[in-house]
């Protein structure tokens, strides 16, 4: 919530300012923050911008537009890298850990944020459906990383609804669906074995 506000009065900052050193400085600060910001995040602080309604003929008019055009496509897919001990990083690091099941050793090296405006929207959906009140919570998969960049773009896929080249492992211990763990380690080893060796998994947030 701290970052929503400080963005929030960085942003009005910015649509006021009558310094173009302070544009500079402003904006070269909020582009860093934004690029942290989950899905959530950035709808709140668009939706803040565009309650600001200034004259057309002003410069603040010229500023908001901008904005909101750097904004929305981030809001629509994107993938950032998260940077190392911020807010998100902490909270991925937390659970990644609070996870393991066994005893090897892990390290994380890199974290990405995936923000996609159309698996959100149906993410809400669902969860409204069943019973909004519930807290969601997290899971692992493991896969291979051009795998894991579908998944991304597109969200999870059962194995008939996969392309012909994509090779399916095996039928499943519970059948054909797909599978997440609650412990990362699972997902990594999943991952090593079964994915030519990929270092890679996916953190998920899930309702039921």
């Amino acid at each position: 919530m701290n970052k929503i506000l400080n963005i929030s009065i960085s942003c009005y900052m910015l649509l006021n300012s009558a310094s173009n050193f302070q544009q500079f400085y402003l904006l070269k600060v909020l582009i860093s923050l934004v690029h942290q910001c989950n899905y959530k995040q950035l709808k709140q602080i668009q939706q803040s911008v565009q309650l600001y309604n200034p004259s057309s003929e002003t410069v603040s008019f010229v500023h908001r537009k901008h904005w909101l055009n750097l904004i929305e496509p981030l809001i629509e897919y994107s993938v950032d890298e998260i940077v190392p001990h911020s807010y998100w990083w902490k909270e991925v690091e937390s659970n990644f850990f609070n996870s393991l099941f066994g005893v090897q050793q892990y390290r994380i090296t890199n974290l990405f944020i995936i923000r996609n405006s159309k698996l959100e929207e149906q993410f809400e959906s669902i969860r409204a459906d069943i019973n909004e009140d519930r807290l969601p919570f997290y899971v692992y998969h493991g896969s291979a990383p051009e795998c894991l960049q579908q998944i991304s773009k597109t969200g999870f896929k059962l194995p008939q609804e996969l392309p012909d080249n994509v090779e399916v492992l095996d039928p499943g211990f519970f059948g054909n669906g797909i599978y997440h763990g609650f412990a990362a380690d699972y997902a990594i080893q999943y991952s090593e074995k079964y994915k030519q060796g990929s270092n890679q998994i996916m953190m998920s947030c899930i309702t039921s």
